[in-house]
């Protein structure tokens, strides 16, 4: 990007809101196709759309998840490690969750600084002082994920206390990163804020930020020839008007939905994209190209590859997925960020007296990585409101 952002304090976090004017189109829209089928003809039948494959994914939406947040939080702590004596020896990094790639893994592993590894969770339910590791150092220690220091648990404190005492008298500069949930846990359990320094995180993304990125990720891999375009219109998402400005309101309904959270947005614009169909009826026009005409006024060359970026999908929690044992369970996936199903168990003993994971992972808002269940990032902003609604302590992200 032409200007790298720096990080703010969590305090600042705004999640993109859509315009009321498209908010109130967006409601009437959902209760219109309740009760009518509309006549008007879409540019493409839905019928010719199937899902992108993984590798087609890959090429235009490329992983990692994280965007230029890499680059924002160097540019936000290069001046903090450079001074001679700055005012605090540690810098808190707070993110939302479902970060499953690792930004503040990513970003210590680029700049040759050493991460701090978490125990295994297991130990954690038995875990004393005497297992922390030594930190003394010169050069700048990062502890990525401070939810890896302990589990919501009687017995499963005692480490990260230690952790964070040993920090609080650590001449060394440290950077914590901690998710947006657990933060809010550990505050109250153990007064995590009263040992560390005020939070910082990323401004939200809002409709230019995903736009400019998500152009980004496909140039990069030399697929300037792709358009990402609306079934219903033909019209590119990425297209921008004399003044800059994008000419649909896409980007700002996945701003909104994924509450700026760039991962989440990731997730869900990769599952928003589609391919055509190989068949083709005899009638279709023989010079379009995955089913848009190669006319001039629709500025179409004949090489094009076209996806279809279909509507995004409105989350939200199914009933059997809204009762307060699922909460509970999705409550504690937020906070960890991974558990299997022994861990589970501990902390929410509800998951051995009933089928609510089942039901969590039918319903698409879990999902399972080998041993491990994390709860589904396009899902997160469901899972929150869901949580939100029941009374549930919150986050501030």
């Amino acid at each position: 990007m032409d200007q790298v952002e720096v990080f703010q304090p969590v305090e600042a976090y705004d999640p993109p809101s859509l315009p009321t004017a498209d908010w109130l189109h967006s409601t009437i829209t959902r209760v219109r196709a309740l009760f009518q089928r509309s006549d008007a003809q879409p540019f493409i039948a839905d019928d010719r759309l199937r899902r992108s494959t993984l590798d087609m994914l890959d090429q235009v939406v490329a992983p990692p998840a994280c965007g230029p947040l890499i680059e924002e939080l160097q540019a936000t702590l290069a001046s903090w490690i450079d001074a001679d004596q700055p005012q605090s020896r540690q810098q808190l990094i707070i993110l939302p969750p479902c970060d499953e790639k690792g930004v503040i893994e990513s970003w210590a592993e680029r700049y040759g600084h050493p991460l701090l590894a978490a125990p295994a969770r297991e130990t954690l339910f038995t875990a004393g002082a005497d297992m922390l590791p030594a930190l003394d150092g010169d050069d700048v220690l990062v502890i990525p994920r401070l939810e890896d220091w302990f589990v919501r648990h009687r017995n499963g404190l005692t480490l990260v206390r230690a952790l964070l005492s040993r920090i609080d008298g650590l001449d060394r500069r440290c950077v914590i990163g901690c998710n947006s949930w657990a933060w809010a846990f550990l505050s109250k359990a153990v007064g995590a804020h009263l040992v560390l320094p005020n939070g910082l995180t990323f401004k939200p993304f809002d409709a230019p930020r995903l736009a400019q990125w998500f152009a980004e990720l496909a140039d990069a891999e030399s697929l300037d020839n792709v358009r990402f375009r609306l079934p219903d219109s033909g019209e590119d998402v990425l297209a921008h008007d004399d003044e800059g400005q994008l000419t649909n309101d896409h980007f700002a309904a996945l701003a909104a939905e994924s509450r700026g959270v760039p991962w989440v947005a990731w997730h869900m614009w990769r599952h928003s994209l589609r391919s055509t169909d190989d068949t083709s009826d005899e009638d279709d026009d023989a010079g379009a190209v995955d089913g848009v005409p190669a006319e001039p006024g629709l500025g179409v060359p004949g090489d094009e590859q076209t996806l279809w970026v279909v509507a995004l999908e409105q989350f939200s929690l199914p009933s059997d997925a809204a009762e307060p044992e699922a909460l509970i369970v999705l409550q504690a996936l937020l906070i960890h960020g991974a558990l299997t199903l022994d861990q589970l168990a501990l902390i929410t003993p509800i998951v051995g007296q009933s089928n609510v994971l089942a039901a969590l992972l039918r319903a698409g808002v879990v999902h399972r990585d080998g041993r491990l269940f994390r709860c589904t990032p396009t899902a997160y902003p469901a899972i929150r409101s869901g949580l939100h609604t029941a009374g549930f302590s919150m986050d501030r992200l």
